[in-house]
């Protein structure tokens, strides 16, 4: 579970890393910000159970998080 805050905002994201036999879905999450700038704060909560909070500075970028950040 990945969940966003912009400003005011928040967005909820789940996903799976796989479903069915041989499955398996895009692990990415895309958020969409629309003219939103300013900082983001992003908590993952991984599927051991782990929280994990990351301060984002700028928006309209790629970010790869790990259990390990």
């Amino acid at each position: 579970r990945v969940s966003v805050r912009a400003g005011d905002a928040v967005q909820v994201f789940e996903t799976k890393r796989g479903s069915g036999w041989l499955g398996s879905n895009d692990p990415r999450v895309h958020v969409g910000l629309g003219a939103y700038e300013g900082p983001v704060e992003v908590e993952v909560v991984w599927p051991s159970g782990a929280r994990t909070t990351h301060a984002i500075a700028k928006t309209n970028q790629t970010v790869t998080l790990t259990l390990g950040d």
